[in-house]
This record gives structure tokens, C-alpha cells and sequence, in this order.
């Protein structure tokens, strides 16, 4: 059975006003950081996604250029702008402090929008995968999701990561962000009721050395 994610608790310091005393780093190598958004820009988010989903109708399994057994979901993209402007420095200053203290790569900023992704029942999922992105020149050094549902609307669509033969069950609570390498193996298993919806980007560097 996956194991719901739990780990030490960093030092408490204040950053950018949010409390990194909070953020919590697994014994297998990702960070969550609880409360990254709060429950009003969670809706927010979900409103502006779902307006752009009802205009343009990209579908993650033929918008992504993915198999159906492989994920199966609905997509579009929050590109940079003035409303999501506060969206993107917070991911960026979360990012760069999780980066500092647990993974130490060198980092050059989001490279990529931010892909906003809506799960549904009757099966929407995502397999195992990973996030390495098309490779150099730049490459993708943290994968970021973020959870933008009350865990209470939906069941099923747990975010889970691999480490060997062990599955860890990521942290459900509205607003928190995970932080992992892209090569490190996640899935999203199948919604079976209601809607999930969270966010997925990358924070980008130079090549390995």
C-alpha cells in the first residue's frame, strides 16, 4: 500500500512571507511545502484553467501528444501574464529555497509555462512517466505539481512517486507543492469520483556536468 508522505520539519524561518518551518522534505528525496496557495487563489486558478479548457478544448491525450493508456486527462496552459503573475514568483521562490536546501542544482529559472490539468471521473489518469523534457541545451532540474482541489471533491487521483519496488502517496491538501527530480517516476492514478485538478511546471537549468 503507498504511504501517505511525511517527513522532518526544516528550521523555522520566515522567507518571502511564507513560513519554510513548513516545508517538509521525504527520507526519499522530494519536498512538499504545504499551503504554497491559498484555498481563494485555488479557485482562481481552476476558474482561469477551466475558461481557457471551454475556449480552446486541448485535451491531454491529444494536445500533449500522449497514448490514452498512458494519461488520459484535459490540459491547457497558464502562460505568464498579470494574472498569474503572483503564480509564477511563488513557484520560483519555493522552488529556488527547496532547491538550496535539499537538492543543490544549479538553476536558471521556469523555462516553460505552467500546465494546468483537469482529471475527471470514469478513469483520467497518468502512468508512470517521467519528466526529463526534450534535453539539452536546457534541461528540467525540479518537477513542480501543485494541488489546486479540496482533497474531499474527489477520490482516487493520488499523486505517487516510485523510489525501487517502494510507492509513496504524495500529500492531497489543497494549495500544497511538490517538488521532485524530473526523472524520478510519478503517476497519477485514476480518478474515480469528481474532479481533480492541479498544476504541473518545471524549473530549468544548464546541463549536468
Amino acid at each position: 500500500m503507498p504511504k501517505p508522505a511525511r517527513g522532518p520539519l526544516i528550521s523555522r524561518t520566515m522567507l518571502w512571507g511564507f513560513d519554510l518551518a513548513a516545508m517538509e522534505r521525504s527520507y526519499s528525496g522530494y519536498t512538499t511545502m504545504p499551503d504554497a496557495l491559498t484555498a481563494e487563489q485555488c479557485d482562481r486558478l481552476i476558474a482561469m484553467g477551466e475558461a481557457q479548457l471551454e475556449t480552446s478544448g486541448q485535451a491531454g491525450v491529444a494536445g500533449a501528444g500522449v497514448h490514452p493508456e498512458i494519461r488520459q486527462s484535459t490540459i491547457t496552459w497558464l502562460m505568464p501574464g498579470p494574472e498569474t503573475q503572483f503564480l509564477y514568483k511563488r513557484i520560483e521562490r519555493i522552488g529556488r529555497s527547496a532547491n538550496d536546501r535539499f537538492f543543490g542544482f544549479s538553476l536558471l529559472g521556469m523555462g516553460e509555462p505552467v500546465q494546468f490539468a483537469r482529471y475527471a471521473a470514469g478513469g483520467d489518469h497518468y502512468g508512470w512517466h517521467q519528466d526529463v523534457g526534450d534535453g539539452p541545451p536546457i534541461l528540467r532540474k525540479l518537477s513542480v505539481v501543485i494541488q489546486l482541489s479540496d482533497p474531499a471533491d474527489y477520490e482516487g487521483g493520488d499523486l505517487e512517486l516510485r523510489f525501487s519496488q517502494e510507492i509513496t502517496r504524495t500529500r492531497r491538501e489543497r494549495g500544497t507543492m511538490v517538488l521532485f527530480p524530473p526523472w524520478q517516476l510519478h503517476r497519477v492514478t485514476p480518478v474515480t469520483a469528481g474532479l481533480r485538478y492541479s498544476l504541473a511546471c518545471w524549473i530549468s537549468g544548464e546541463p549536468f556536468r
